[in-house]
C-alpha cells in the first residue's frame, strides 16, 4: 500500500479520513499508472490523502470483490477497467461480487484504444496484408495478451473472428514479458494499448496494424479504425472507472464525482494522460452504469461464441 498523494483534512463530513483507492493490477502497469497520474490532483480537490492499494490477481477480480464487501461510506473505492468490471462477471462461474447489485458507479475515467501490433519482422505492411498472410499460416502464428480472459485476450479473440484468421493465444502473467518476446520472435502479434508498447514501437519492432477505437489516434495517425479497415464490429477500448461499494451516500458519491471531473478538467493532467493515448471522459454516474452494462453484454456474447473457460 503506497501513499502517493496528501492534502490537509479540512474536516468536512466527507472525506474525514484517507480514501483508499483500490487498483485490483499488479503495479507498473498502463492501469496503475494512469491511476496514479489522477490521485494528486483529485487529492487536491478532496482536500484529503488518497492511498493506492494494489490487489492483483484472477483478471482483476480479487481486487474488486474486496472493494464490493468494503464499508459503504465513500473511503473505499475501485479503480478498474473492462476486465473485472465487464468480463469477470460472464467469465468465472463463482465471482466473490455481482457487478450490478454489489458495486455503484461514479465516473468513467477515461479511455485508450486497444491495438493490434505485429513483429516488423513479419512481411506486412498493413491489416489487409497480416489478415492475407496469416490465413497462409494457420496456427504457425501467435498472439499474446495479458492472460486468459483479459480485455485484451478478447480483443485478440474479436478481431481473428472478424478477420476470419486462425492465430494462437499465449496468455501472459504481464504483458511486459510479451512485448520482449515479440521483439525476441517468440511471439508475432501482441494485443495491446499505445502506452504499453512506446519503447518497442520506438525501436521499430513492432508495427501498429488496427486500432479499436471510435478514431485514429495521434500518436498513431497511420493506423486505420476496425470501419476503415473494413471491420466495422472491431471497437476495443481499454477504460477506466471509479465504483463504489453499493448503498454508499448519494452525498458521498456525488463528491467523489464532482471532484475527480474537476481533476480531469485540468490541464496538466490532461496533457499527461494525452502521452498515454488516454482520452479523458469523466462521465455521470448514470452514463457509467449505462455504459457497464453495455460493454457486460457485449463481452458476454464474446465469452460465449468463442468458448472462453477462465483457469
Amino acid at each position: 500500500m503506497t501513499i502517493v498523494a496528501s492534502t490537509a483534512a479540512l474536516g468536512q463530513a466527507f472525506p474525514n479520513r484517507p480514501i483508499r483507492m483500490v487498483v485490483p493490477f499488479e503495479p507498473g502497469g498502463s492501469m496503475d499508472a494512469v491511476g496514479r497520474s489522477l490521485v494528486e490532483p483529485w487529492a487536491g480537490n478532496l482536500k484529503q490523502q488518497i492511498v493506492i492499494d494494489n490487489r492483483g490477481g484472477a483478471g482483476g477480480t480479487v481486487g474488486t470483490t474486496i472493494v464490493a464487501k468494503a464499508t459503504p461510506d465513500g473511503h473505499t473505492v475501485l479503480y478498474a477497467n473492462l476486465g473485472p468490471l465487464s468480463i469477470g462477471p460472464s467469465l468465472y462461474r463463482r465471482l466473490g461480487y455481482d457487478l450490478f447489485r454489489d458495486l455503484a458507479p461514479v465516473s468513467l475515467v477515461g479511455s485508450s484504444p486497444i491495438v493490434i501490433f505485429v513483429s516488423t519482422a513479419l512481411p506486412v505492411q498493413s491489416v489487409k496484408d497480416f489478415i492475407a498472410y496469416a490465413k497462409t499460416q494457420p496456427r504457425q502464428l501467435n498472439y499474446a495478451s495479458s492472460g486468459i480472459g483479459s480485455g485484451l485476450h478478447l480483443t485478440g479473440e474479436l478481431f481473428k473472428s472478424l478477420a476470419a484468421i486462425d492465430v494462437v493465444h499465449v496468455p501472459y502473467k504481464g504483458i511486459g514479458q510479451a512485448a520482449a518476446d515479440i521483439v525476441s520472435g517468440r511471439i508475432q502479434v501482441l494485443v495491446n494499448t499505445y502506452s504499453g508498447t512506446i519503447p518497442h514501437l520506438k525501436s521499430g519492432r513492432l508495427r501498429p496494424i488496427i486500432t479499436g477505437g471510435a478514431r485514429r489516434s495521434t500518436h498513431m495517425p497511420e493506423v486505420p479504425t476496425g470501419a476503415e479497415a473494413g471491420f466495422p464490429g472491431f471497437e476495443s477500448t481499454a477504460w477506466h472507472a471509479l465504483v463504489v461499494p453499493a448503498g454508499t451516500p448519494n452525498g458521498a458519491i456525488a463528491q467523489l464525482h464532482q471532484t475527480l471531473v474537476a481533476a480531469l478538467a485540468t490541464p496538466e493532467l490532461r496533457a499527461r494522460l494525452a502521452l498515454l493515448d488516454v482520452e479523458p471522459i469523466g462521465s455521470t454516474p448514470e452514463e457509467l452504469g449505462r455504459f457497464l452494462r453495455t460493454e457486460h453484454d457485449k463481452w458476454s456474447r464474446v465469452i460465449k461464441s468463442v468458448g472462453i473457460q477462465a483457469q
